[in-house]
């Protein structure tokens, strides 16, 4: 889940973003059992986000001791950018698609089936957008190639076969970005969740910029520079090394 556990992404997703006047329904991996996050998180503030009467203290998935990039910091402060722009007028709704795969199904079989799951609550989704909506898929890029299969070194049996998310949605007239970055750190889920380093950190940029894409996987790289971890969000998960 590279990159969703980082502070310079969530921040570029809130620069980019199109003009919050018109509507614009920002799709979140998480896993959820309701369709839409409503209300949004009031603060950042830990007491309040993990009190007794937060829109988040029953939400399992922010407190629960494994932790990937899904649940950070960083992503509760886009929610929190969110918030504000929705009680300033701005007419946005967060819809989240995660699905949980069955205890017992795992592998390449586990994650077609959720990617499946996925692919058809966003069809679902997508297919009620009225013509002044405009869309933003927020996931991981594993979930996000347009191609077939997992060519990676990691990657489970029978995954040459496997259908991610934007596979499955690949017949749709949306561009698939993946982020290009100039190493640094992510806090993500490699075996073990926690803080990962991947090469030294390059130059800070003054921009980003949006180039074609060298896999065919993706249409286009979206490239932000270095970039650096942001921890879970939940107190009381030890951040690491």
């Amino acid at each position: 889940m590279r990159h969703l556990g980082t502070r310079l992404l969530t921040d570029a997703r809130a620069r980019e973003t199109p003009d919050l006047g018109h509507i614009v329904p920002l799709s979140m991996h998480w896993f959820n059992p309701s369709p839409r996050l409503e209300p949004l998180p009031q603060s950042i503030d830990e007491r309040r986000i993990f009190g007794p009467s937060s829109s988040c203290s029953g939400t399992a998935n922010w407190k629960a001791p494994t932790q990937d990039g899904r649940t950070s910091r960083a992503m509760l402060q886009l929610l929190d950018w969110l918030r504000g722009q929705i009680a300033d007028g701005a007419r946005v709704r967060v819809v989240a698609f995660g699905w949980q795969p069955p205890r017992g199904l795992s592998g390449t079989a586990g994650f077609d089936a959720r990617d499946a799951a996925m692919a058809a609550r966003l069809r679902q989704e997508l297919a009620a957008l009225t013509p002044r909506e405009f869309p933003i898929i927020f996931t991981g890029n594993v979930h996000a190639r347009k191609t077939k299969g997992l060519p990676f070194s990691n990657a489970p049996p029978g995954a040459a076969n496997a259908e991610p998310l934007g596979y499955r949605l690949r017949d749709l007239p949306y561009l698939h970005l993946n982020i290009a970055d100039e190493g640094g750190s992510e806090w993500a889920c490699y075996g073990k969740c926690g803080l990962h380093h991947f090469g030294k950190a390059g130059p800070a940029v003054s921009m980003f910029s949006i180039r074609p894409s060298s896999d065919p996987a993706y249409d286009l790289e979206y490239f932000v520079g270095p970039i650096s971890a942001s921890p879970p969000a939940a107190a009381g998960v030890a951040v690491g090394r």
